[in-house]
């Protein structure tokens, strides 16, 4: 059992299953599927047998880093109780040099990062991070469909030195990809890390009743929104809203509250 979790879906349990036996696994299923249990699950039973092996769990953005440190801490704390020690670090541009040295001589086993900083602060300085080279037995890319475009091209040349380096260090990390969204997961998978992904897509995650409106917003997109996400919480309904920015988020908040 996992923080309350006692039997996996089905994906969660065929990717859980890939990943002990070190084969690299692409989770593309839907939003709120649990694909973070999927990941964090092999580390964990990892970390339960020999506490050296590591990871490196990377998200496009600092903001998703923060947000998953978070839940998986949660995780973590739960797994204590059992007798299981899982530690993390984040390590990315807003963590001061003092933490940053912490993080390096206490090697946790999960370091939470984002492909700028695994450019630029770790690959760059390996000889200081060598442990973590030589360890190093799950790399995971969450939100994979953010690596597109130019930015894609950049963070495919990054993970290649990064599996170079391994090599160099003498391990071969099981890479582990998760996306709601990504489309055509092998092909997109393979481009990004130059390794051949077994794709999960089928959800085994139970849904509930769904009804999908489609509204025709006027020019005062933010003020609709606001109407509707009060209308909804006026009822007892939880809502989320998607902004294009965090301007807008924050500015949409203010008027919420």
């Amino acid at each position: 059992a996992v923080a309350g979790f006692t039997r996996p879906f089905s994906h969660q349990a065929q990717a859980i299953k890939l990943a002990l036996a070190g084969k690299h696994v692409c989770l593309a299923t839907e939003t709120a599927s649990g694909k973070t249990l999927a990941y964090v699950v092999p580390i964990a039973s990892t970390a339960a047998r020999d506490p050296a092996p590591r990871a490196l769990v990377l998200y496009p953005t600092k903001a998703l880093a923060w947000d998953q440190f978070e839940n998986i801490r949660r995780i973590a704390l739960a797994l204590r109780e059992q007798g299981i020690m899982l530690t993390g670090g984040k390590y990315d541009g807003d963590t001061d040099a003092d933490n940053k040295a912490a993080i390096r001589a206490n090697k946790p086993n999960i370091i939470f990062t984002n492909p700028d900083e695994l450019h630029f602060g770790i690959l760059r300085f390996h000889e200081k991070w060598a442990d973590l080279f030589a360890s190093l037995r799950y790399v995971v890319l969450d939100e994979l469909h953010a690596y597109s475009g130019f930015f894609g091209s950049n963070v495919a040349l990054i993970l290649r030195r990064l599996r170079q380096l391994c090599r160099r260090y003498g391990s071969n990390p099981t890479f582990i990809a998760a996306s709601a969204t990504v489309e055509n997961a092998a092909q997109h998978a393979r481009a990004i890390t130059g390794l051949e992904h077994v794709v999960i897509d089928e959800s085994g995650a139970g849904v509930g009743h769904r009804e999908v409106f489609l509204l025709a917003l006027p020019a005062a997109r933010t003020a609709t929104s606001t109407g509707l996400a009060v209308a909804l919480a006026t009822v007892g309904l939880q809502s989320i809203i998607f902004c294009n920015s965090r301007v807008r988020v924050e500015h949409l908040g203010e008027r919420l509250r």
